[in-house]
Formats: C-alpha cells, structure tokens, sequence
C-alpha cells in the first residue's frame, strides 16, 4: 500500500513538471486499488474503522482531483487537435 502511494505521488509529481500530463495521468488507477487494499484493511479488522473512513476520505478527494485534471488535460489536448485541423 505505500509503495501505491509512493508511485501515485511520483506520477502526480512528474505530471507537473512536463507538457505531456495525460502520460502521467491517465495510467493512475492506483486510486482505485487503494480504496479496495483500504477495504481489506478494514475487512480483516487491521485499520480501525474511523481511520478507514477518514482514508477512503482523503483518497476520494484524491481521486476528484485527479479526475478533473485528467480532463483539463483532455481538453487542452482535444482543443489543440482542432487547432491543427483548422489550421
């Protein structure tokens, strides 16, 4: 789980500091396998239950950002797109 959590930051990190985002960006299902290695965590009585709540939390908010990223991205990209056919 925290090395997801490493490889999350590293991709969020080099994301920011390129031109090409959605490389970066798209691949991220890590968000998601987090929530269901949270849920284990809770599951088999390991993480107490307002920790998982306060986690699934903040990988929610996480997961929001990243999803409007993402499409910021995709509209940058798809508005370049038109930009050369017009051109």
């Amino acid at each position: 789980m925290i090395t997801e959590l490493y490889n999350i930051l590293d991709s969020l990190v080099m994301a920011q500091y390129t031109k090409k985002k959605l490389v970066y960006l798209e691949p991220l299902n890590a968000i998601q396998i987090l929530r269901l290695q949270t849920g284990l965590l809770l599951h088999f009585k390991l993480m107490p239950e307002h920790r998982h709540e306060y986690a699934i939390k903040l990988i929610n908010e996480i997961g929001q950002e990243l999803d409007g990223w993402i499409k910021s991205q995709q509209g940058l990209k798809d508005r370049d797109r038109e930009l050369i056919l017009w051109l």
